[in-house]
């Protein structure tokens, strides 16, 4: 069974950047990256691998059997992985942005996405209104299929942000024998080294 990509990333990512700024307590109570780690390991990976090893295993697993090849990642595949990631928010985005297209001529009026929006869950209707407004670039009240495409190509490259690919890249100093392909065997054994230095 595969586990979303799109899932695993969030969980990654919100960890990763939820690390953010180091307060000065912070820094001196977490140690620095220990020789015994890879060459490259960001001080954010490290402190993951070890405050939550568990979910950093997990979100790994999900990335590596979800995209790798016999039980493997290499740089190829986590950019397959993050491929599919911008592609599924682009599909997501452009669906929501036909289903206001009611009369099928390709593009949204001001009065179809209204009826779109009342047909919105109640938690939904700001979101949905908010990203027909932004869509429509020209102003017009009518978000053409142009403007559909231009707006889904922008929530796919939200979805993974140049910073969330680069962190996920970033998952391969963590290939231990350097063979090019990240195994789930050494993720554990990176975070084994982690919580030793702790």
């Amino acid at each position: 069974m595969r586990i979303g990509l799109g899932m695993a990333m969030a969980v990654l990512m919100a960890v990763l950047i939820a690390a953010g700024p180091v307060r000065a307590q912070e820094a001196v109570q977490t140690p620095p990256v220990p020789s015994n780690m890879p060459v490259g390991l960001s001080d954010k990976m490290f402190r993951r691998m070890r405050s939550a090893p568990e979910a950093f295993v997990a979100d790994a697993a999900g990335l590596i059997l979800g995209y790798g090849v016999n039980e493997g990642i290499d740089p190829a595949g986590i950019d397959r992985a993050i491929a599919v990631d911008r592609a599924a928010a682009r599909g997501r985005d452009m669906g929501r942005m036909m289903q206001a297209d009611l009369d099928g001529d390709g593009s949204a009026s001001a009065g179809e996405v209204a009826v779109l929006v009342q047909a919105t869950s109640a938690k939904g209707r700001g979101r949905v209104a908010l990203s027909f407004e932004a869509a429509d670039v020209d102003k017009d009240g009518t978000v053409t299929f142009g403007e559909m495409q231009a707006h889904a190509v922008t929530a796919g490259e939200e979805a993974v942000s140049p910073g969330k690919a680069s962190a996920l890249r970033g998952m391969m100093v963590l290939d231990l024998d350097s063979d090019g392909v990240l195994t789930l065997i050494e993720v554990r054994e990176a975070v084994k080294r982690a919580q030793e230095g702790a």
